[in-house]
């Protein structure tokens, strides 16, 4: 049980930040029969101020002693690398004396019982900070604490999160971040590079719950290696929800994202609602949320953005995705993408259809970033639009709209780069698309909508604005007797007539992907989602 509090005579008025070390209780580990305890020590940030030497009181039998220190950054905002720390001795089953408070607003950097260090990363504020210590001599081990009511295991600090990647039932475990997670990255903090979780020979095969906190600071550099971002490599029926990277720098070889460098190439994975505000880069299959997605028509993106740069220098370059084989939906991209190399896309780099033959669709997707490409197969919205076997069905671009500029060599185009098949194999289909960024190439093959179409290419009410394209602006598409539209101004209403399309509703049944009032001609139609 928790120790009692003390006497009434003995409080302070509530002044604020209450900062206490507390033992908060006991659990015992049935596999190791319970010979070794194991405390929760917890920051505790309250309502009333802890005496003037607050303590840590250890209730248990662990034969841990020795220092504990608590280090952190005064002031993070002003980004300064002068840390301080405030330490105790912690006697076996004892108490801990602390001789100071670190003040609101302060970086927990880290914890240290004995030779142990526990990376934090939490600022104080009115939030409380736990972790799980085996007091076990000869030093103090960062475990994962129990799942709560909804059986899901919090992850609250730095520490807890690289637990995960530690062995096969850690992957495949069910998490909620707790809080926001400043992960310290390149910030002078001596805090280690963030290790990705998941490799391809172990993946991360559980589901992680971001719970829509922040996580800052994300810092990975080390471009030889493939399959990085903040998790590496994923498989099984892994999913990720609500996971919202705010800062940092993610630099890899192939497979790199900010969320996720690769997805397994067989099974299902899903992910909604996550985003990336990082600076990615890598040599090919880079995206700003996730590198590659190989899974055969069963990964779900969905609801996911990328604010950050995205660079690469090699194929399949996207602000979103860098290869897709599966769907995505609205998603939106507007980091500025430049790449050396073919298949650069401001949502993705390159959409094929599965190895089982599905067709991987883009639907009600837009990009505002700068797409700049050195090669060939640059698009405003999909590099490459391809079909790799003869069951690859009928993949389509539907709703999708590129505000930004798109500048490459060869086959560039305001919404699609270029679409192609093996053989005569697919057929596509672009639906009520539009461009009104300036679109720029050294070829004929620069179009305002689409630069090169295969043989079994339809497109439906598509339109783009008058001068968007530098070298052919008479006609959005190779075909000019294609369904596509020029218009004059920044304003414009599609016809209720051209396509089921241009609906307005919540996008939650097909066609209906616009907003309400957008297409009365007083502004360029937005999606659903869009504010």
């Amino acid at each position: 049980p928790p120790p009692p509090p003390p006497p009434v005579g003995n409080r302070s008025k509530p002044t604020g930040l209450v900062l206490a070390l507390i033992a908060a209780f006991v659990l015992f580990s049935a596999c190791r029969g319970g010979s070794n305890s194991e405390e929760i020590i917890e920051i505790i940030d309250g309502a009333n101020e802890p005496p003037a030497t607050p303590t840590v009181t250890i209730t248990g039998v662990g034969n841990y002693s020795g220092p504990l220190t608590v280090t952190y950054l005064e002031k993070p905002a002003q980004a300064s690398t002068e840390t301080k720390s405030i330490s105790g001795t912690m006697a076996s089953g004892g108490v801990v004396t602390l001789p100071s408070q670190p003040p609101k607003g302060s970086l927990i950097v880290s914890i240290t019982a004995g030779s142990n260090t526990s990376y934090v990363g939490r600022l104080i504020g009115s939030s409380t900070v736990s972790l799980k210590l085996n007091l076990t001599a000869p030093s103090g081990n960062l475990e994962l604490r129990p799942a709560d009511g909804g059986g899901k295991i919090p992850i609250g600090t730095y520490s807890e999160f690289q637990l995960i990647r530690t062995g096969t039932e850690t992957l495949n475990g069910i998490y909620k971040q707790e809080a926001g997670l400043d992960l310290m990255g390149n910030a002078g903090l001596s805090v280690p590079n963030w290790e990705p979780v998941g490799t391809d020979t172990a993946p991360f095969t559980g589901n992680f719950d971001g719970d829509g906190k922040q996580i800052e600071r994300l810092y990975i550099n080390d471009n030889t290696r493939d399959y990085v971002g903040l998790f590496g490599y994923s498989g099984g029926a892994a999913t990720f929800t609500g996971v919202h990277i705010a800062s940092g720098s993610v630099t890899g070889k192939n497979s790199v994202g900010g969320l996720l460098g690769q997805s397994s190439n067989s099974n299902a994975v899903t992910t909604s609602d996550c985003s990336n505000g990082a600076d990615i880069s890598g040599t090919g299959f880079v995206g700003g949320v996730v590198g590659f997605i190989s899974s055969i028509n069963n990964f779900n993106l969905y609801a996911c953005y990328n604010t950050g740069s995205v660079t690469g220098n090699g194929e399949n370059v996207g602000g979103v995705v860098g290869v897709s084989i599966s769907d995505l939906t609205a998603c939106y991209n507007s980091g500025d993408v430049t790449n050396n190399g073919s298949h650069t896309g401001g949502v993705v780099g390159y959409l094929a259809s599965s190895y089982s033959g599905a067709p991987a669709n883009i639907i009600a997707c837009y990009n505002s970033g700068n797409i700049k490409n050195t090669s060939s197969e640059t698009g405003g919205v999909v590099g490459r639009l391809y079909s790799l076997y003869s069951l690859g069905g009928y993949q389509t671009v539907t709703a999708c709209y590129n505000l930004g500029k798109v500048e490459g060599a060869a086959k560039v185009g305001g919404v699609v780069g270029c679409v192609g098949e093996r053989g005569s194999f697919g057929s596509y289909g672009v639906i009520a698309c539009y461009n009104s960024g300036i679109i720029t190439g050294n070829s004929d093959t620069t179009h305002s909508i689409l630069s090169v179409g295969g043989n079994s290419f339809t497109s439906t009410a598509c339109y783009w604005k008058d001068g968007a394209c530098t070298v052919n602006n008479t006609k959005g598409w190779p075909n000019a007797t294609v369904d596509a539209f020029k218009f004059t101004t920044a304003y414009f209403t599609p016809s209720t007539g051209d396509s089921a399309e241009w609906g307005t509703g919540d996008g939650s049944e097909s066609g209906k992907y616009w907003k309400a009032g957008t297409t009365n001609g007083s502004m360029l139609p937005k999606l659903w989602y869009e504010k």
